[in-house]
């Protein structure tokens, strides 16, 4: 059985990580078929002329970003895709998971964001009037969606391991986070320092299974609409909760634990042109361990059994944070099923549609 390997990565320079989760065999008959892509990224914020040039063709409709608005709009780059990707958020089920087949609610997000030389053409009279002004129409090409993992609870789950007293201290922190806008960053160098890095990365994946439950039910139920394909799945770099999300995909469309796991290490080799990035955001700004840079295989694979000790088998935990069995045939359905073709020794995956 091959595994995935680096032909599944996609070259753009500004955005690094960038690879194929699922797509059909290059001789799909079916316009369906053709479409249903699944791709998985670092942030897309930072995609400069030449990357937008290349991603505007692969026509993607619909961007599952697992970042809170205030992460998204505090991160650095242009975010070009702005103009043809208007920004939503998921608007969760409160104080509860999704039930079973139940939609998935989407808030327009007001973009702060304004295009200064549009508006120097605007002033011109020159919008539009000239065969280059085309790229000017930003008629809406897609929809980009926030799916903020960190919920209140998540961050209170946290807060509570700390003993009483570093709980009183970290306040400090807070109010400083809060007086100077730093996007919290003291407050999780300090509970990066006591209570993160003691438990690890496995530790932190533990938890956004536990807590982000419903982030995670509404990725999912997003990817059984046939009309949001192609899509592409992003975080901040790509590797943490990407690669979760993409893992319980894998999962439910029944692909063996190694090919999972392999996937997953893919992000070692996709975020060498980002590594001092991922070290600066990460280690250097919130003092995070070096393990948080991290995408090892074992670390996936210790994911895996940690959810199958506390909910059973992937299936249930899928059912447990409300993507029922009927959704996960309609996620099955949708992307079609793995079968195994044999090529001498060798027994390789495609999909079946």
């Amino acid at each position: 059985m091959a595994a995935p390997s680096e032909k599944l990565f996609l070259e753009i320079a500004s955005l690094p990580n960038f690879r194929v989760l699922w797509g059909p065999k290059t001789n799909a008959d079916s316009e369906k078929s053709k479409n249903v892509v699944l791709y998985r990224s670092s942030r897309p914020d930072l995609l400069d002329e030449r990357g937008l040039s290349f991603f505007q063709k692969l026509k993607i409709k619909r961007i599952l970003d697992f970042r809170s608005k205030k992460e998204y709009r505090k991160a650095n780059g242009k975010k070009v895709l702005d103009e043809t990707y208007p920004v939503y958020k998921v608007a969760f089920p409160h104080g509860r998971n999704y039930k079973p087949n139940e939609p998935v609610i989407l808030k327009s997000v007001p973009n702060r964001r304004c295009n200064f030389e549009w508006f120097t053409k605007l002033a011109k009279g020159k919008v539009n009037q000239e065969a280059g002004d085309q790229s000017s129409d930003n008629t809406p090409l897609g929809q980009h969606i926030l799916l903020d993992f960190f919920s209140a609870a998540y961050i209170w789950t946290v807060f509570k391991r700390a003993p009483w007293y570093l709980q009183l201290y970290s306040l400090i922190f807070l109010a400083i986070d809060i007086i100077f806008n730093t996007g919290y960053m003291y407050f999780v160098r300090f509970f990066a320092r006591n209570v993160l890095n003691p438990t690890g990365l496995i530790g932190q994946y533990k938890d956004m299974i536990d807590m982000s439950q419903r982030s995670i039910c509404a990725a999912l139920k997003l990817l059984t609409d046939n009309e949001n394909y192609p899509v592409l799945i992003n975080c901040a770099h790509g590797k943490d909760r990407t690669g979760i999300v993409s893992a319980l995909v894998l999962s439910c469309l029944g692909l063996p634990r190694q090919y999972i796991i392999t996937e997953y290490a893919l992000s070692r080799m996709g975020t060498l042109n980002m590594k001092e990035r991922l070290y600066t955001e990460i280690v250097k700004r919130f003092h995070m361990s070096e393990e948080f840079v991290t995408a090892e295989a074992d670390t996936m694979n210790q994911l895996l059994d940690y959810i199958c000790e506390k909910y059973g088998c992937i299936k249930n935990y899928l059912e447990c944070i409300g993507f029922g069995e009927t959704e996960q045939e309609k996620l099955k359905e949708q992307l079609g099923k793995y079968i195994e073709i044999n090529e001498g020794d060798d027994k390789i995956l495609c999909p079946d549609f």
